[in-house]
């Protein structure tokens, strides 16, 4: 996010909170294994734009156009994070999923919904699905051509 807003890297890595980080990964295990999340990728590598881009992209089943509703500064699209996941819960399952977050004590924000044709981030942009899964999977090939 720092290089997208000033055009250079400086400064010391933030703090690791090792314990905070097993912490969230247990909790999305216990997840995966109660069923109760859909789909789940930590944001460590491209941040929150490229696990909304794995969400959408990287099984078929997930080619979902995505809608966000963001209350944050977009330059945290590209921040990356340890221990910080992107999830998909499906609204039957929601109730269950709060409730398993606050006994486990994870923090969590609802950043929006799977609907529409589009990826639109609210007061930013919106692309067509379809051209964006073209451009993504164009530049992949382009990418593993060279």
């Amino acid at each position: 996010a720092q290089y997208i807003l000033e055009g250079k890297y400086s400064g010391n890595p933030p703090t690791v909170n090792i314990a905070e980080e097993l912490k969230n990964i247990e909790f999305v295990r216990e997840c995966v294994s109660q069923n109760i999340l859909s789909f789940a990728t930590d944001i460590s590598s491209g941040g929150l734009a490229t696990s909304i881009l794995t969400l959408m992209f990287a099984n078929p089943e997930y080619i979902y156009p995505v809608k966000l509703n963001l209350n944050f500064p977009p330059e945290l699209l590209f921040a990356e994070g340890g221990g910080c996941f992107l999830v998909t819960v499906a609204p039957q399952r929601l109730e269950q999923f709060d409730i398993f977050a606050n006994q486990s004590g994870i923090s969590y924000h609802n950043i929006g919904e799977i609907d529409g044709e589009n990826l639109n981030i609210e007061g930013l942009f919106t692309i067509p699905l379809e051209q964006l899964e073209k451009n993504y999977i164009l530049r992949l090939y382009e990418v593993m051509e060279r």
